[in-house]
């Protein structure tokens, strides 16, 4: 469950994260790496957030500026609650996978090569997987 307080910094990431004005990272590259896997890092204060595919869950933890956790929030209690943390899940996974570039190159590719793609620097031998 979201507490209101929390709902509404939420809400505002999500607005602003829809604009392109929030700058994700992957929490991994953080020191705070066991609080989620993407967060947003404030002056004083951070927030992550997770996914757990194997429950098809999400959740987060606000954390103050000693990384202390101060709140912690899921998406347990109301599909509203899960909407708005998947929606910003997957805004901040696009933003730290710099999904949109990797698309948009994908598409210059395609649309200014007469051949796109390129072979593996050594074929697999017909008992190996691809590695894709």
């Amino acid at each position: 469950m979201i507490p209101h307080d929390v709902r509404l910094i939420l809400s505002g990431l999500l607005a602003r994260s829809q604009k392109r004005e929030v700058e994700w990272v992957e929490s991994k590259a953080t020191n705070f790496s066991h609080f989620g896997d993407f967060g947003v890092i404030f002056p004083t204060s951070s927030v992550m957030i997770w996914e757990d595919s194997r429950e098809g869950t999400y959740g987060g933890r606000i954390l103050n500026s000693r990384g202390d956790v101060i709140v912690s929030f899921d998406s347990e209690g109301s599909g509203e609650d899960r909407l708005l943390l998947e929606e910003l899940m997957d805004l901040a996974r696009r933003k730290v996978l710099r999904a949109d570039e990797t698309l948009a190159e994908i598409q210059k590719a395609l649309e200014g090569n007469p051949r796109v793609g390129s072979l593996p620097a050594t074929a697999p031998d017909d008992d190996e997987e691809v590695p894709f």
